[in-house]
């Protein structure tokens, strides 16, 4: 498994992030929320992405498509951001640009519709007719966008599981196969928490989230803490459904969790992870998702991921850090190591 930075680091007060609670409505990441993928490892999918995807290792996928739910007023943009290397073996990228730090394999299959590739490796395989890709350092990559981003998801997940400064407001019960959770707030401007283990998670057939009461504010915040992490024999799977809650303000913040499987489940919410790899073997998701690592290279995860691509709820903001734009960054070239090179360095593939 990749080595992660610290907590202790995340939560360093030289990377200026405030120990405050809520000032504003904030998200997952620093980032827009059309990054509806963002991982700080390795990424090997046999499906899907709708919105813009951003992986800090290396990401190997084949048919794939990244982006067909974005629009042409995302084409400025990175569709596709990756540290390392990235092999696309057939597939498209829909909006924005592509780009990597490392090497690219394409093939002839392989098409980018509305934006241009920049590399900073190689890269092979490219119809050249279609394609003319762009030699950068490090992609156009900053050097400090994945540890960047991977701070700010630590630091969020940490703060959410922390049940001091934000108590569990919301009931759970598992039975008869069912996990429910419930709550009668229907404020805005509030945020309800739940708080479950990743065994009952895991051991539900079906899971519910309701809000109580005679009227729903699907604007109402939700934050499910799931506790500890999932075993092999472990899956999250079975039905899922929301009673008076909106899927955009839904998140599972997984703040200790290294492995989280899940198969045959169309999971509602935005998932938050960040020491996790993801092993998603089938099914959906209705949201945003930030994590360690997505699948492994003997088994990619072949889960969708569908509309809406973003976490819109009112979480705490806890930094601010403007996303990097390509084209303002060929300027930064020789500005030292890259992230995908450190990466590389500290960590090995998981297995």
């Amino acid at each position: 498994m990749l080595k992660k930075i610290t907590r202790a680091a995340a939560l360093g007060t030289a990377l200026g992030l405030a120990t405050a609670g809520p000032s504003n409505a904030g998200g997952l990441l620093t980032t827009p929320t059309s990054y509806q993928g963002f991982f700080f490892g390795d990424f090997n999918g046999a499906s899907d992405i709708q919105g813009r995807l951003a992986v800090g290792g290396n990401m190997s996928v084949s048919n794939y498509s990244v982006g067909n739910a974005l629009s042409n007023s995302d084409n400025s943009l990175n569709g596709l951001t990756v540290g390392g290397n990235l092999s696309f073996l057939g597939g498209n990228v829909y909006h924005g640009n592509v780009a990597v730090g490392g090497d690219v394999k394409f093939n002839s299959g392989t098409t980018i519709n509305n934006g241009s590739l920049y590399y900073g490796g190689t890269a092979t395989g490219y119809n050249s007719s279609a394609i003319a890709p762009i030699h950068m350092t490090n992609g156009g990559i900053a050097n400090d966008f994945f540890s960047t981003q991977e701070a700010y998801a630590t630091k969020e997940s940490t703060y959410l599981a922390n049940t001091a400064a934000n108590p569990t407001n919301g009931t759970s019960q598992l039975k008869y196969g069912t996990l429910t959770l419930s709550s009668n707030v229907r404020d805005a401007n509030k945020v309800v928490y739940f708080s479950v283990t990743a065994a009952q998670l895991a051991s539900a057939s079906d899971t519910e989230l309701k809000l109580s009461g005679p009227a729903a504010a699907t604007s109402t915040t939700v934050v499910v803490n799931v506790i500890g992490s999932m075993t092999n024999s472990e899956s999250w799977h079975g039905g899922l459904n929301l009673n008076g809650f909106s899927a955009d303000h839904v998140v599972w913040n997984f703040s200790t969790a290294t492995e989280i499987n899940a198969s045959g489940i169309g999971i509602l919410g935005s998932l938050l992870a960040p020491d996790a790899t993801f092993n998603f073997a089938s099914g959906q998701i209705d949201g945003q998702v930030v994590a360690l690592n997505y699948g492994t290279s003997t088994t990619p995860s072949g889960g969708e991921f569908d509309p809406p691509i973003g976490f819109k709820g009112n979480l705490p903001t806890l930094a601010a850090t403007p996303e990097p734009s390509t084209f303002v960054l060929a300027a930064l070239g020789g500005l030292g190591l890259t992230w995908a090179a450190l990466r590389r360095r500290a960590a090995k593939s998981p297995v």
